[in-house]
């Protein structure tokens, strides 16, 4: 009999070809894609070399689950299939544990996503209570917005919540990815009610149930989408996400390992890319977003972006900048023009202490933050810009710190204060991440996370939880619970046990 690191060894060799698919399918890059193809490469693995309808397969699979726990190193398709045979039998806590490993070290598998929200809910064949709210729920993303990110890909949202491109800036020679047939499918999934290519648990739309029912939907564009089922749209984009410089003034750990900054001759072919392929997407664009990939006025590039849009004449204001806060003062407003076509202002800041703040915001000062947030907060106050917003990505370093930035917020006079639990953007190993990951039940600070969740201050009108949410329902659930009655009602079956189960 195979030791525990054969066993593992022989599942690695024999399916090497099928780990890249599965890492491919996740992405749907290469080709068509469809709904679940990463799940279905797993169940595949499972069952050419586990087939659990015999007694050695089971026992099998047994010591493959022990074998992939005992392995730190091991994520992806192995993960994913022990973490399918964990659910088989029933080991709740090594599926979580399976899943959370595949997580960190890739945000974006949201097959091990599946698994863990099964582990949780103890969901037997991985249905969840979130897909039997998502029926009949509409999102208007696919519909209305693109992003343009630094390697050119072009998603319908974040990529952390949509991780399927529909198409590239640079490769699609007539910009047709619009109505490409990715495009179609992630709104043929939206229209169906699978939402198959969504992040269940980073998407803070789906975290937070606030997705309108389709009977609801009061906007005509989105009627017509959803009463004709068009795949194919005749609009163009209502919102741009431009996310093609990652240039920054800070080397934020959570997003970076090192400072990132475009030279001259890379900045200037970058702008004459923005004014040939991306100028003429915006002419319809009722919001422009600059930027979710660095910093708008730490980047030589974006400034050349701002001062473009800026020039054209504004019948309203629908510039939307996204920013750390140390560059965007009362100078930088005036030289890019911004009076009158800035609607909304996000800073991402992270911190409410200034030590704390020397840590997640490297290269940052918080005395200059203070003084350009008091001067953004101005501005909303006179009416100069439709919404302000503080950002907080909620780690290890900084959670403890959570209730104080609310209290923050409201000093500088923000409308807003958004949180969002911390993702790995390729920064971490898969070991750094878990520490970070303040939000995962096994961290060992968790409980002191969900102490901090409890503080009243982060259930005022002002909070926006976003993917935050769901670990917050779980700090406000009664001691007793724990249990998802329909969860497990929808799955019980007597008859599990009189079958192959030890």
């Amino acid at each position: 009999m195979n030791t525990q690191p054969e066993l593992l060894a022989g599942f690695l060799e024999r399916q090497s070809e099928r780990a890249k698919r599965y890492r491919l399918a996740l992405r749907q890059e290469g080709g068509e894609i469809g709904p679940n193809r990463a799940e279905m490469h797993a169940r595949s693995a499972l069952e050419q070399e586990f087939p659990l309808s015999d007694g050695p397969g089971v026992d099998l699979g047994h010591r493959f689950v022990e074998a992939v726990l005992a392995d730190g190193e091991v994520f992806g398709l192995a993960a994913s299939v022990a973490g399918l045979l964990a659910v088989e039998f029933e080991n709740w806590n090594a599926a979580t544990e399976l899943a959370e490993r595949s997580i960190a070290a890739d945000q974006h598998d949201t097959f091990a996503q599946r698994l863990l929200l099964a582990a949780t809910e103890k969901s037997f064949d991985l249905s969840l209570s979130v897909d039997e709210w998502l029926r009949g729920r509409f999102c208007n993303n696919p519909f209305e917005e693109v992003e343009i990110r630094a390697n050119g890909a072009v998603h319908t949202c974040c990529s952390a919540w949509m991780p399927t491109p529909i198409g590239s800036i640079y490769k699609d020679e007539t910009n047709d990815f619009w109505n490409s047939s990715r495009a179609q499918e992630i709104r043929r999934s939206v229209l169906d009610g699978d939402f198959s290519h969504c992040s269940r648990t980073n998407c803070p739309k789906i975290v937070n149930r606030t997705l309108p029912l389709k009977e609801d939907l009061t906007s005509p564009l989105h009627r017509h989408c959803v009463s004709e089922r068009e795949f194919a749209v005749d609009h163009k984009p209502r919102r741009i996400l431009l996310s093609e410089d990652r240039s920054c003034n800070l080397s934020c750990p959570s997003c970076r390992t090192h400072l990132i900054q475009l030279g001259h001759r890379e900045s200037e072919q970058l702008d004459r890319h923005f004014d040939l392929k991306i100028l003429p997407l915006l002419q319809d664009a009722v919001q422009i977003k600059v930027t979710g990939s660095g910093d708008p006025f730490g980047s030589r590039h974006f400034r050349y972006v701002l001062k473009r849009l800026t020039q054209i004449p504004a019948t309203a204001r629908r510039i939307q900048i996204q920013t750390n806060g140390l560059l965007c003062n009362e100078k930088a407003w005036k030289e890019l023009g911004l009076e009158g076509h800035v609607s909304s202002i996000w800073v991402s800041v992270d911190a409410a202490k200034a030590e704390t703040y020397r840590v997640v915001r490297r290269l940052g000062s918080f005395t200059s933050l203070l003084a350009n947030i008091n001067f953004l907060g101005q501005l909303r106050a006179e009416g100069r810009i439709d919404q302000f917003r503080l950002d907080f990505v909620v780690q290890t370093r900084n959670f403890r710190e959570m209730a104080d930035f609310v209290d923050l917020a409201k000093s500088v006079g923000a409308d807003g204060v958004h949180f969002l639990m911390i993702r790995n953007w390729g920064t971490f190993t898969p070991e750094e991440y878990r520490y970070q990951n303040i939000g995962s039940s096994s961290h060992p600070d968790y409980q002191d996370f969900l102490a901090m969740l409890r503080d009243p201050r982060l259930s005022s009108p002002l909070v926006d939880l976003g993917n935050v949410r769901r670990v917050f329902d779980i700090a406000h659930e009664p001691e007793w619970s724990g249990i998802n009655i329909s969860s497990w009602w929808r799955n019980f079956n007597p008859f599990r046990y009189l079958t192959h189960r030890v």
